[in-house]
């Protein structure tokens, strides 16, 4: 009995060790992630996921693309509530302790950090504000991934934004190598109705 139970320990940790973000894993059928509570948005095949199998701190609500035909091939994680001040300094210190993270893991991604020009929201103290206004852009972009060594990955983004001069927010997302035609059959499927 003892080595029954070994060798299931043993398969359970070598299956977890190759999952992807989150302990999901991209090309998953819609049958095998029920057992994750997914709730179906109002957009076709885009799901809430109740919990996942590898939660982070940072985050707290997930959705997941799942296509019938090639699986789940979108994860976007959120973190829904991060206290800042208007200069932005708890968003930003969270923001590259995440993206020291994914670089880290995935390598040198491509950082967008730039007001709008023209934005009247330019002293250091408006930070928040021209985030809020959507006239100022924090993200980086790991783009073309190996989908051989990322577990079927292709990219990542890391996106923050601002809800109030002292509350911020997060998107990350992770899109798998089937994302191009994932996303086409997403689409042919919500206009079949029409």
């Amino acid at each position: 009995m003892k080595k029954i139970l070994a060798a299931v320990a043993l398969l359970t940790a070598a299956i977890s060790s190759h999952a992807g973000p989150f302990g999901l894993n991209f090309g998953d059928p819609y049958a095998k992630l029920t057992k994750l509570g997914l709730s179906k948005d109002r957009t076709s095949q885009w799901y809430t996921v109740g919990a996942v199998p590898s939660p982070h701190r940072d985050f707290d609500a997930y959705k997941v693309l799942i296509s019938p035909k090639f699986g789940l091939c979108k994860i976007v994680a959120f973190a829904s509530r991060v206290p800042t001040d208007a200069y932005g300094n708890g968003l930003r210190e969270q923001y590259e302790s995440l993206q020291n993270a994914l670089t880290k893991k995935y390598g040198e991604g491509t950082k967008y950090d730039y007001l709008k020009s023209g934005s009247i929201w330019n002293e250091p103290k408006d930070f928040m504000m021209a985030l809020v206004k959507d006239e100022r852009t924090l993200a980086t972009y790991w783009t073309d991934l190996d989908p051989n060594t990322h577990e079927g990955l292709k990219s990542v983004g890391l996106k923050a934004d601002g809800r109030s001069n002292s509350v911020g927010f997060f998107v990350l997302s992770y899109e798998s190598k089937d994302i191009s035609e994932c996303l086409e059959a997403v689409k042919e499927e919500t206009n079949s109705s029409l």
